[in-house]
């Protein structure tokens, strides 16, 4: 009886060993997306999708090679700004590792997302203004981040444009 205890006791402590020493927990996002236009007035952007991208630094050059306001080129034409969004949605869709859309609240969640250094990324048109957000975050083992993309965290050079 009392070998047996032991025995009990090596095992759970070696099981909780290895779970401690494997791989690390993965972490949550919860959020919500939204713009305040003054104290009383907030607009919820149900409905917006939110991308999980890795935090590379090559994402920047690959959008700054399109950028639409060139050193010393004139104001780039609507097509050409509109073809710069369509190329920069193709190169952010092609690293999105988990895509999920606003609820009726604009609250959005990932769960199961391994630790380590990504972007949130969100379009969207209110009014025909364009709102985006690539929103860095580092989600640590077992952690729960709480992120808000709003206009006060908006992305103002979407193209990482070197001017």
């Amino acid at each position: 009886m009392r070998r047996t205890a032991h025995h009990l006791l090596m095992l759970t402590l070696t099981l909780f060993a290895a779970a401690s020493c494997g791989n690390p927990q993965p972490g949550t996002i919860v959020g919500d997306m939204f713009l305040a236009e003054d104290l009383s007035r907030q607009i919820n952007l149900a409905g917006a999708p939110v991308h999980l991208l890795p935090h590379e630094a090559a994402l920047d050059s690959a959008l700054a090679r399109i950028c639409p306001n060139r050193r010393g080129a004139a104001a780039p034409s609507r097509a050409a700004q509109e073809q710069a969004w369509r190329k920069r949605e193709r190169i952010l869709s092609a690293q999105a590792r988990r895509t999920v859309t606003t609820g009726a609240q604009a609250e959005f969640a990932l769960d199961s997302v391994p630790p380590g250094r990504y972007r949130l990324w969100a379009d969207t048109t209110v009014g025909g203004a364009r709102w985006t957000w690539l929103h860095p975050v580092t989600v640590r083992p077992g952690d729960t981040l709480r992120v808000a993309l709003s206009n006060a965290n908006s992305d103002e050079d979407p193209f990482r444009c070197r001017v």
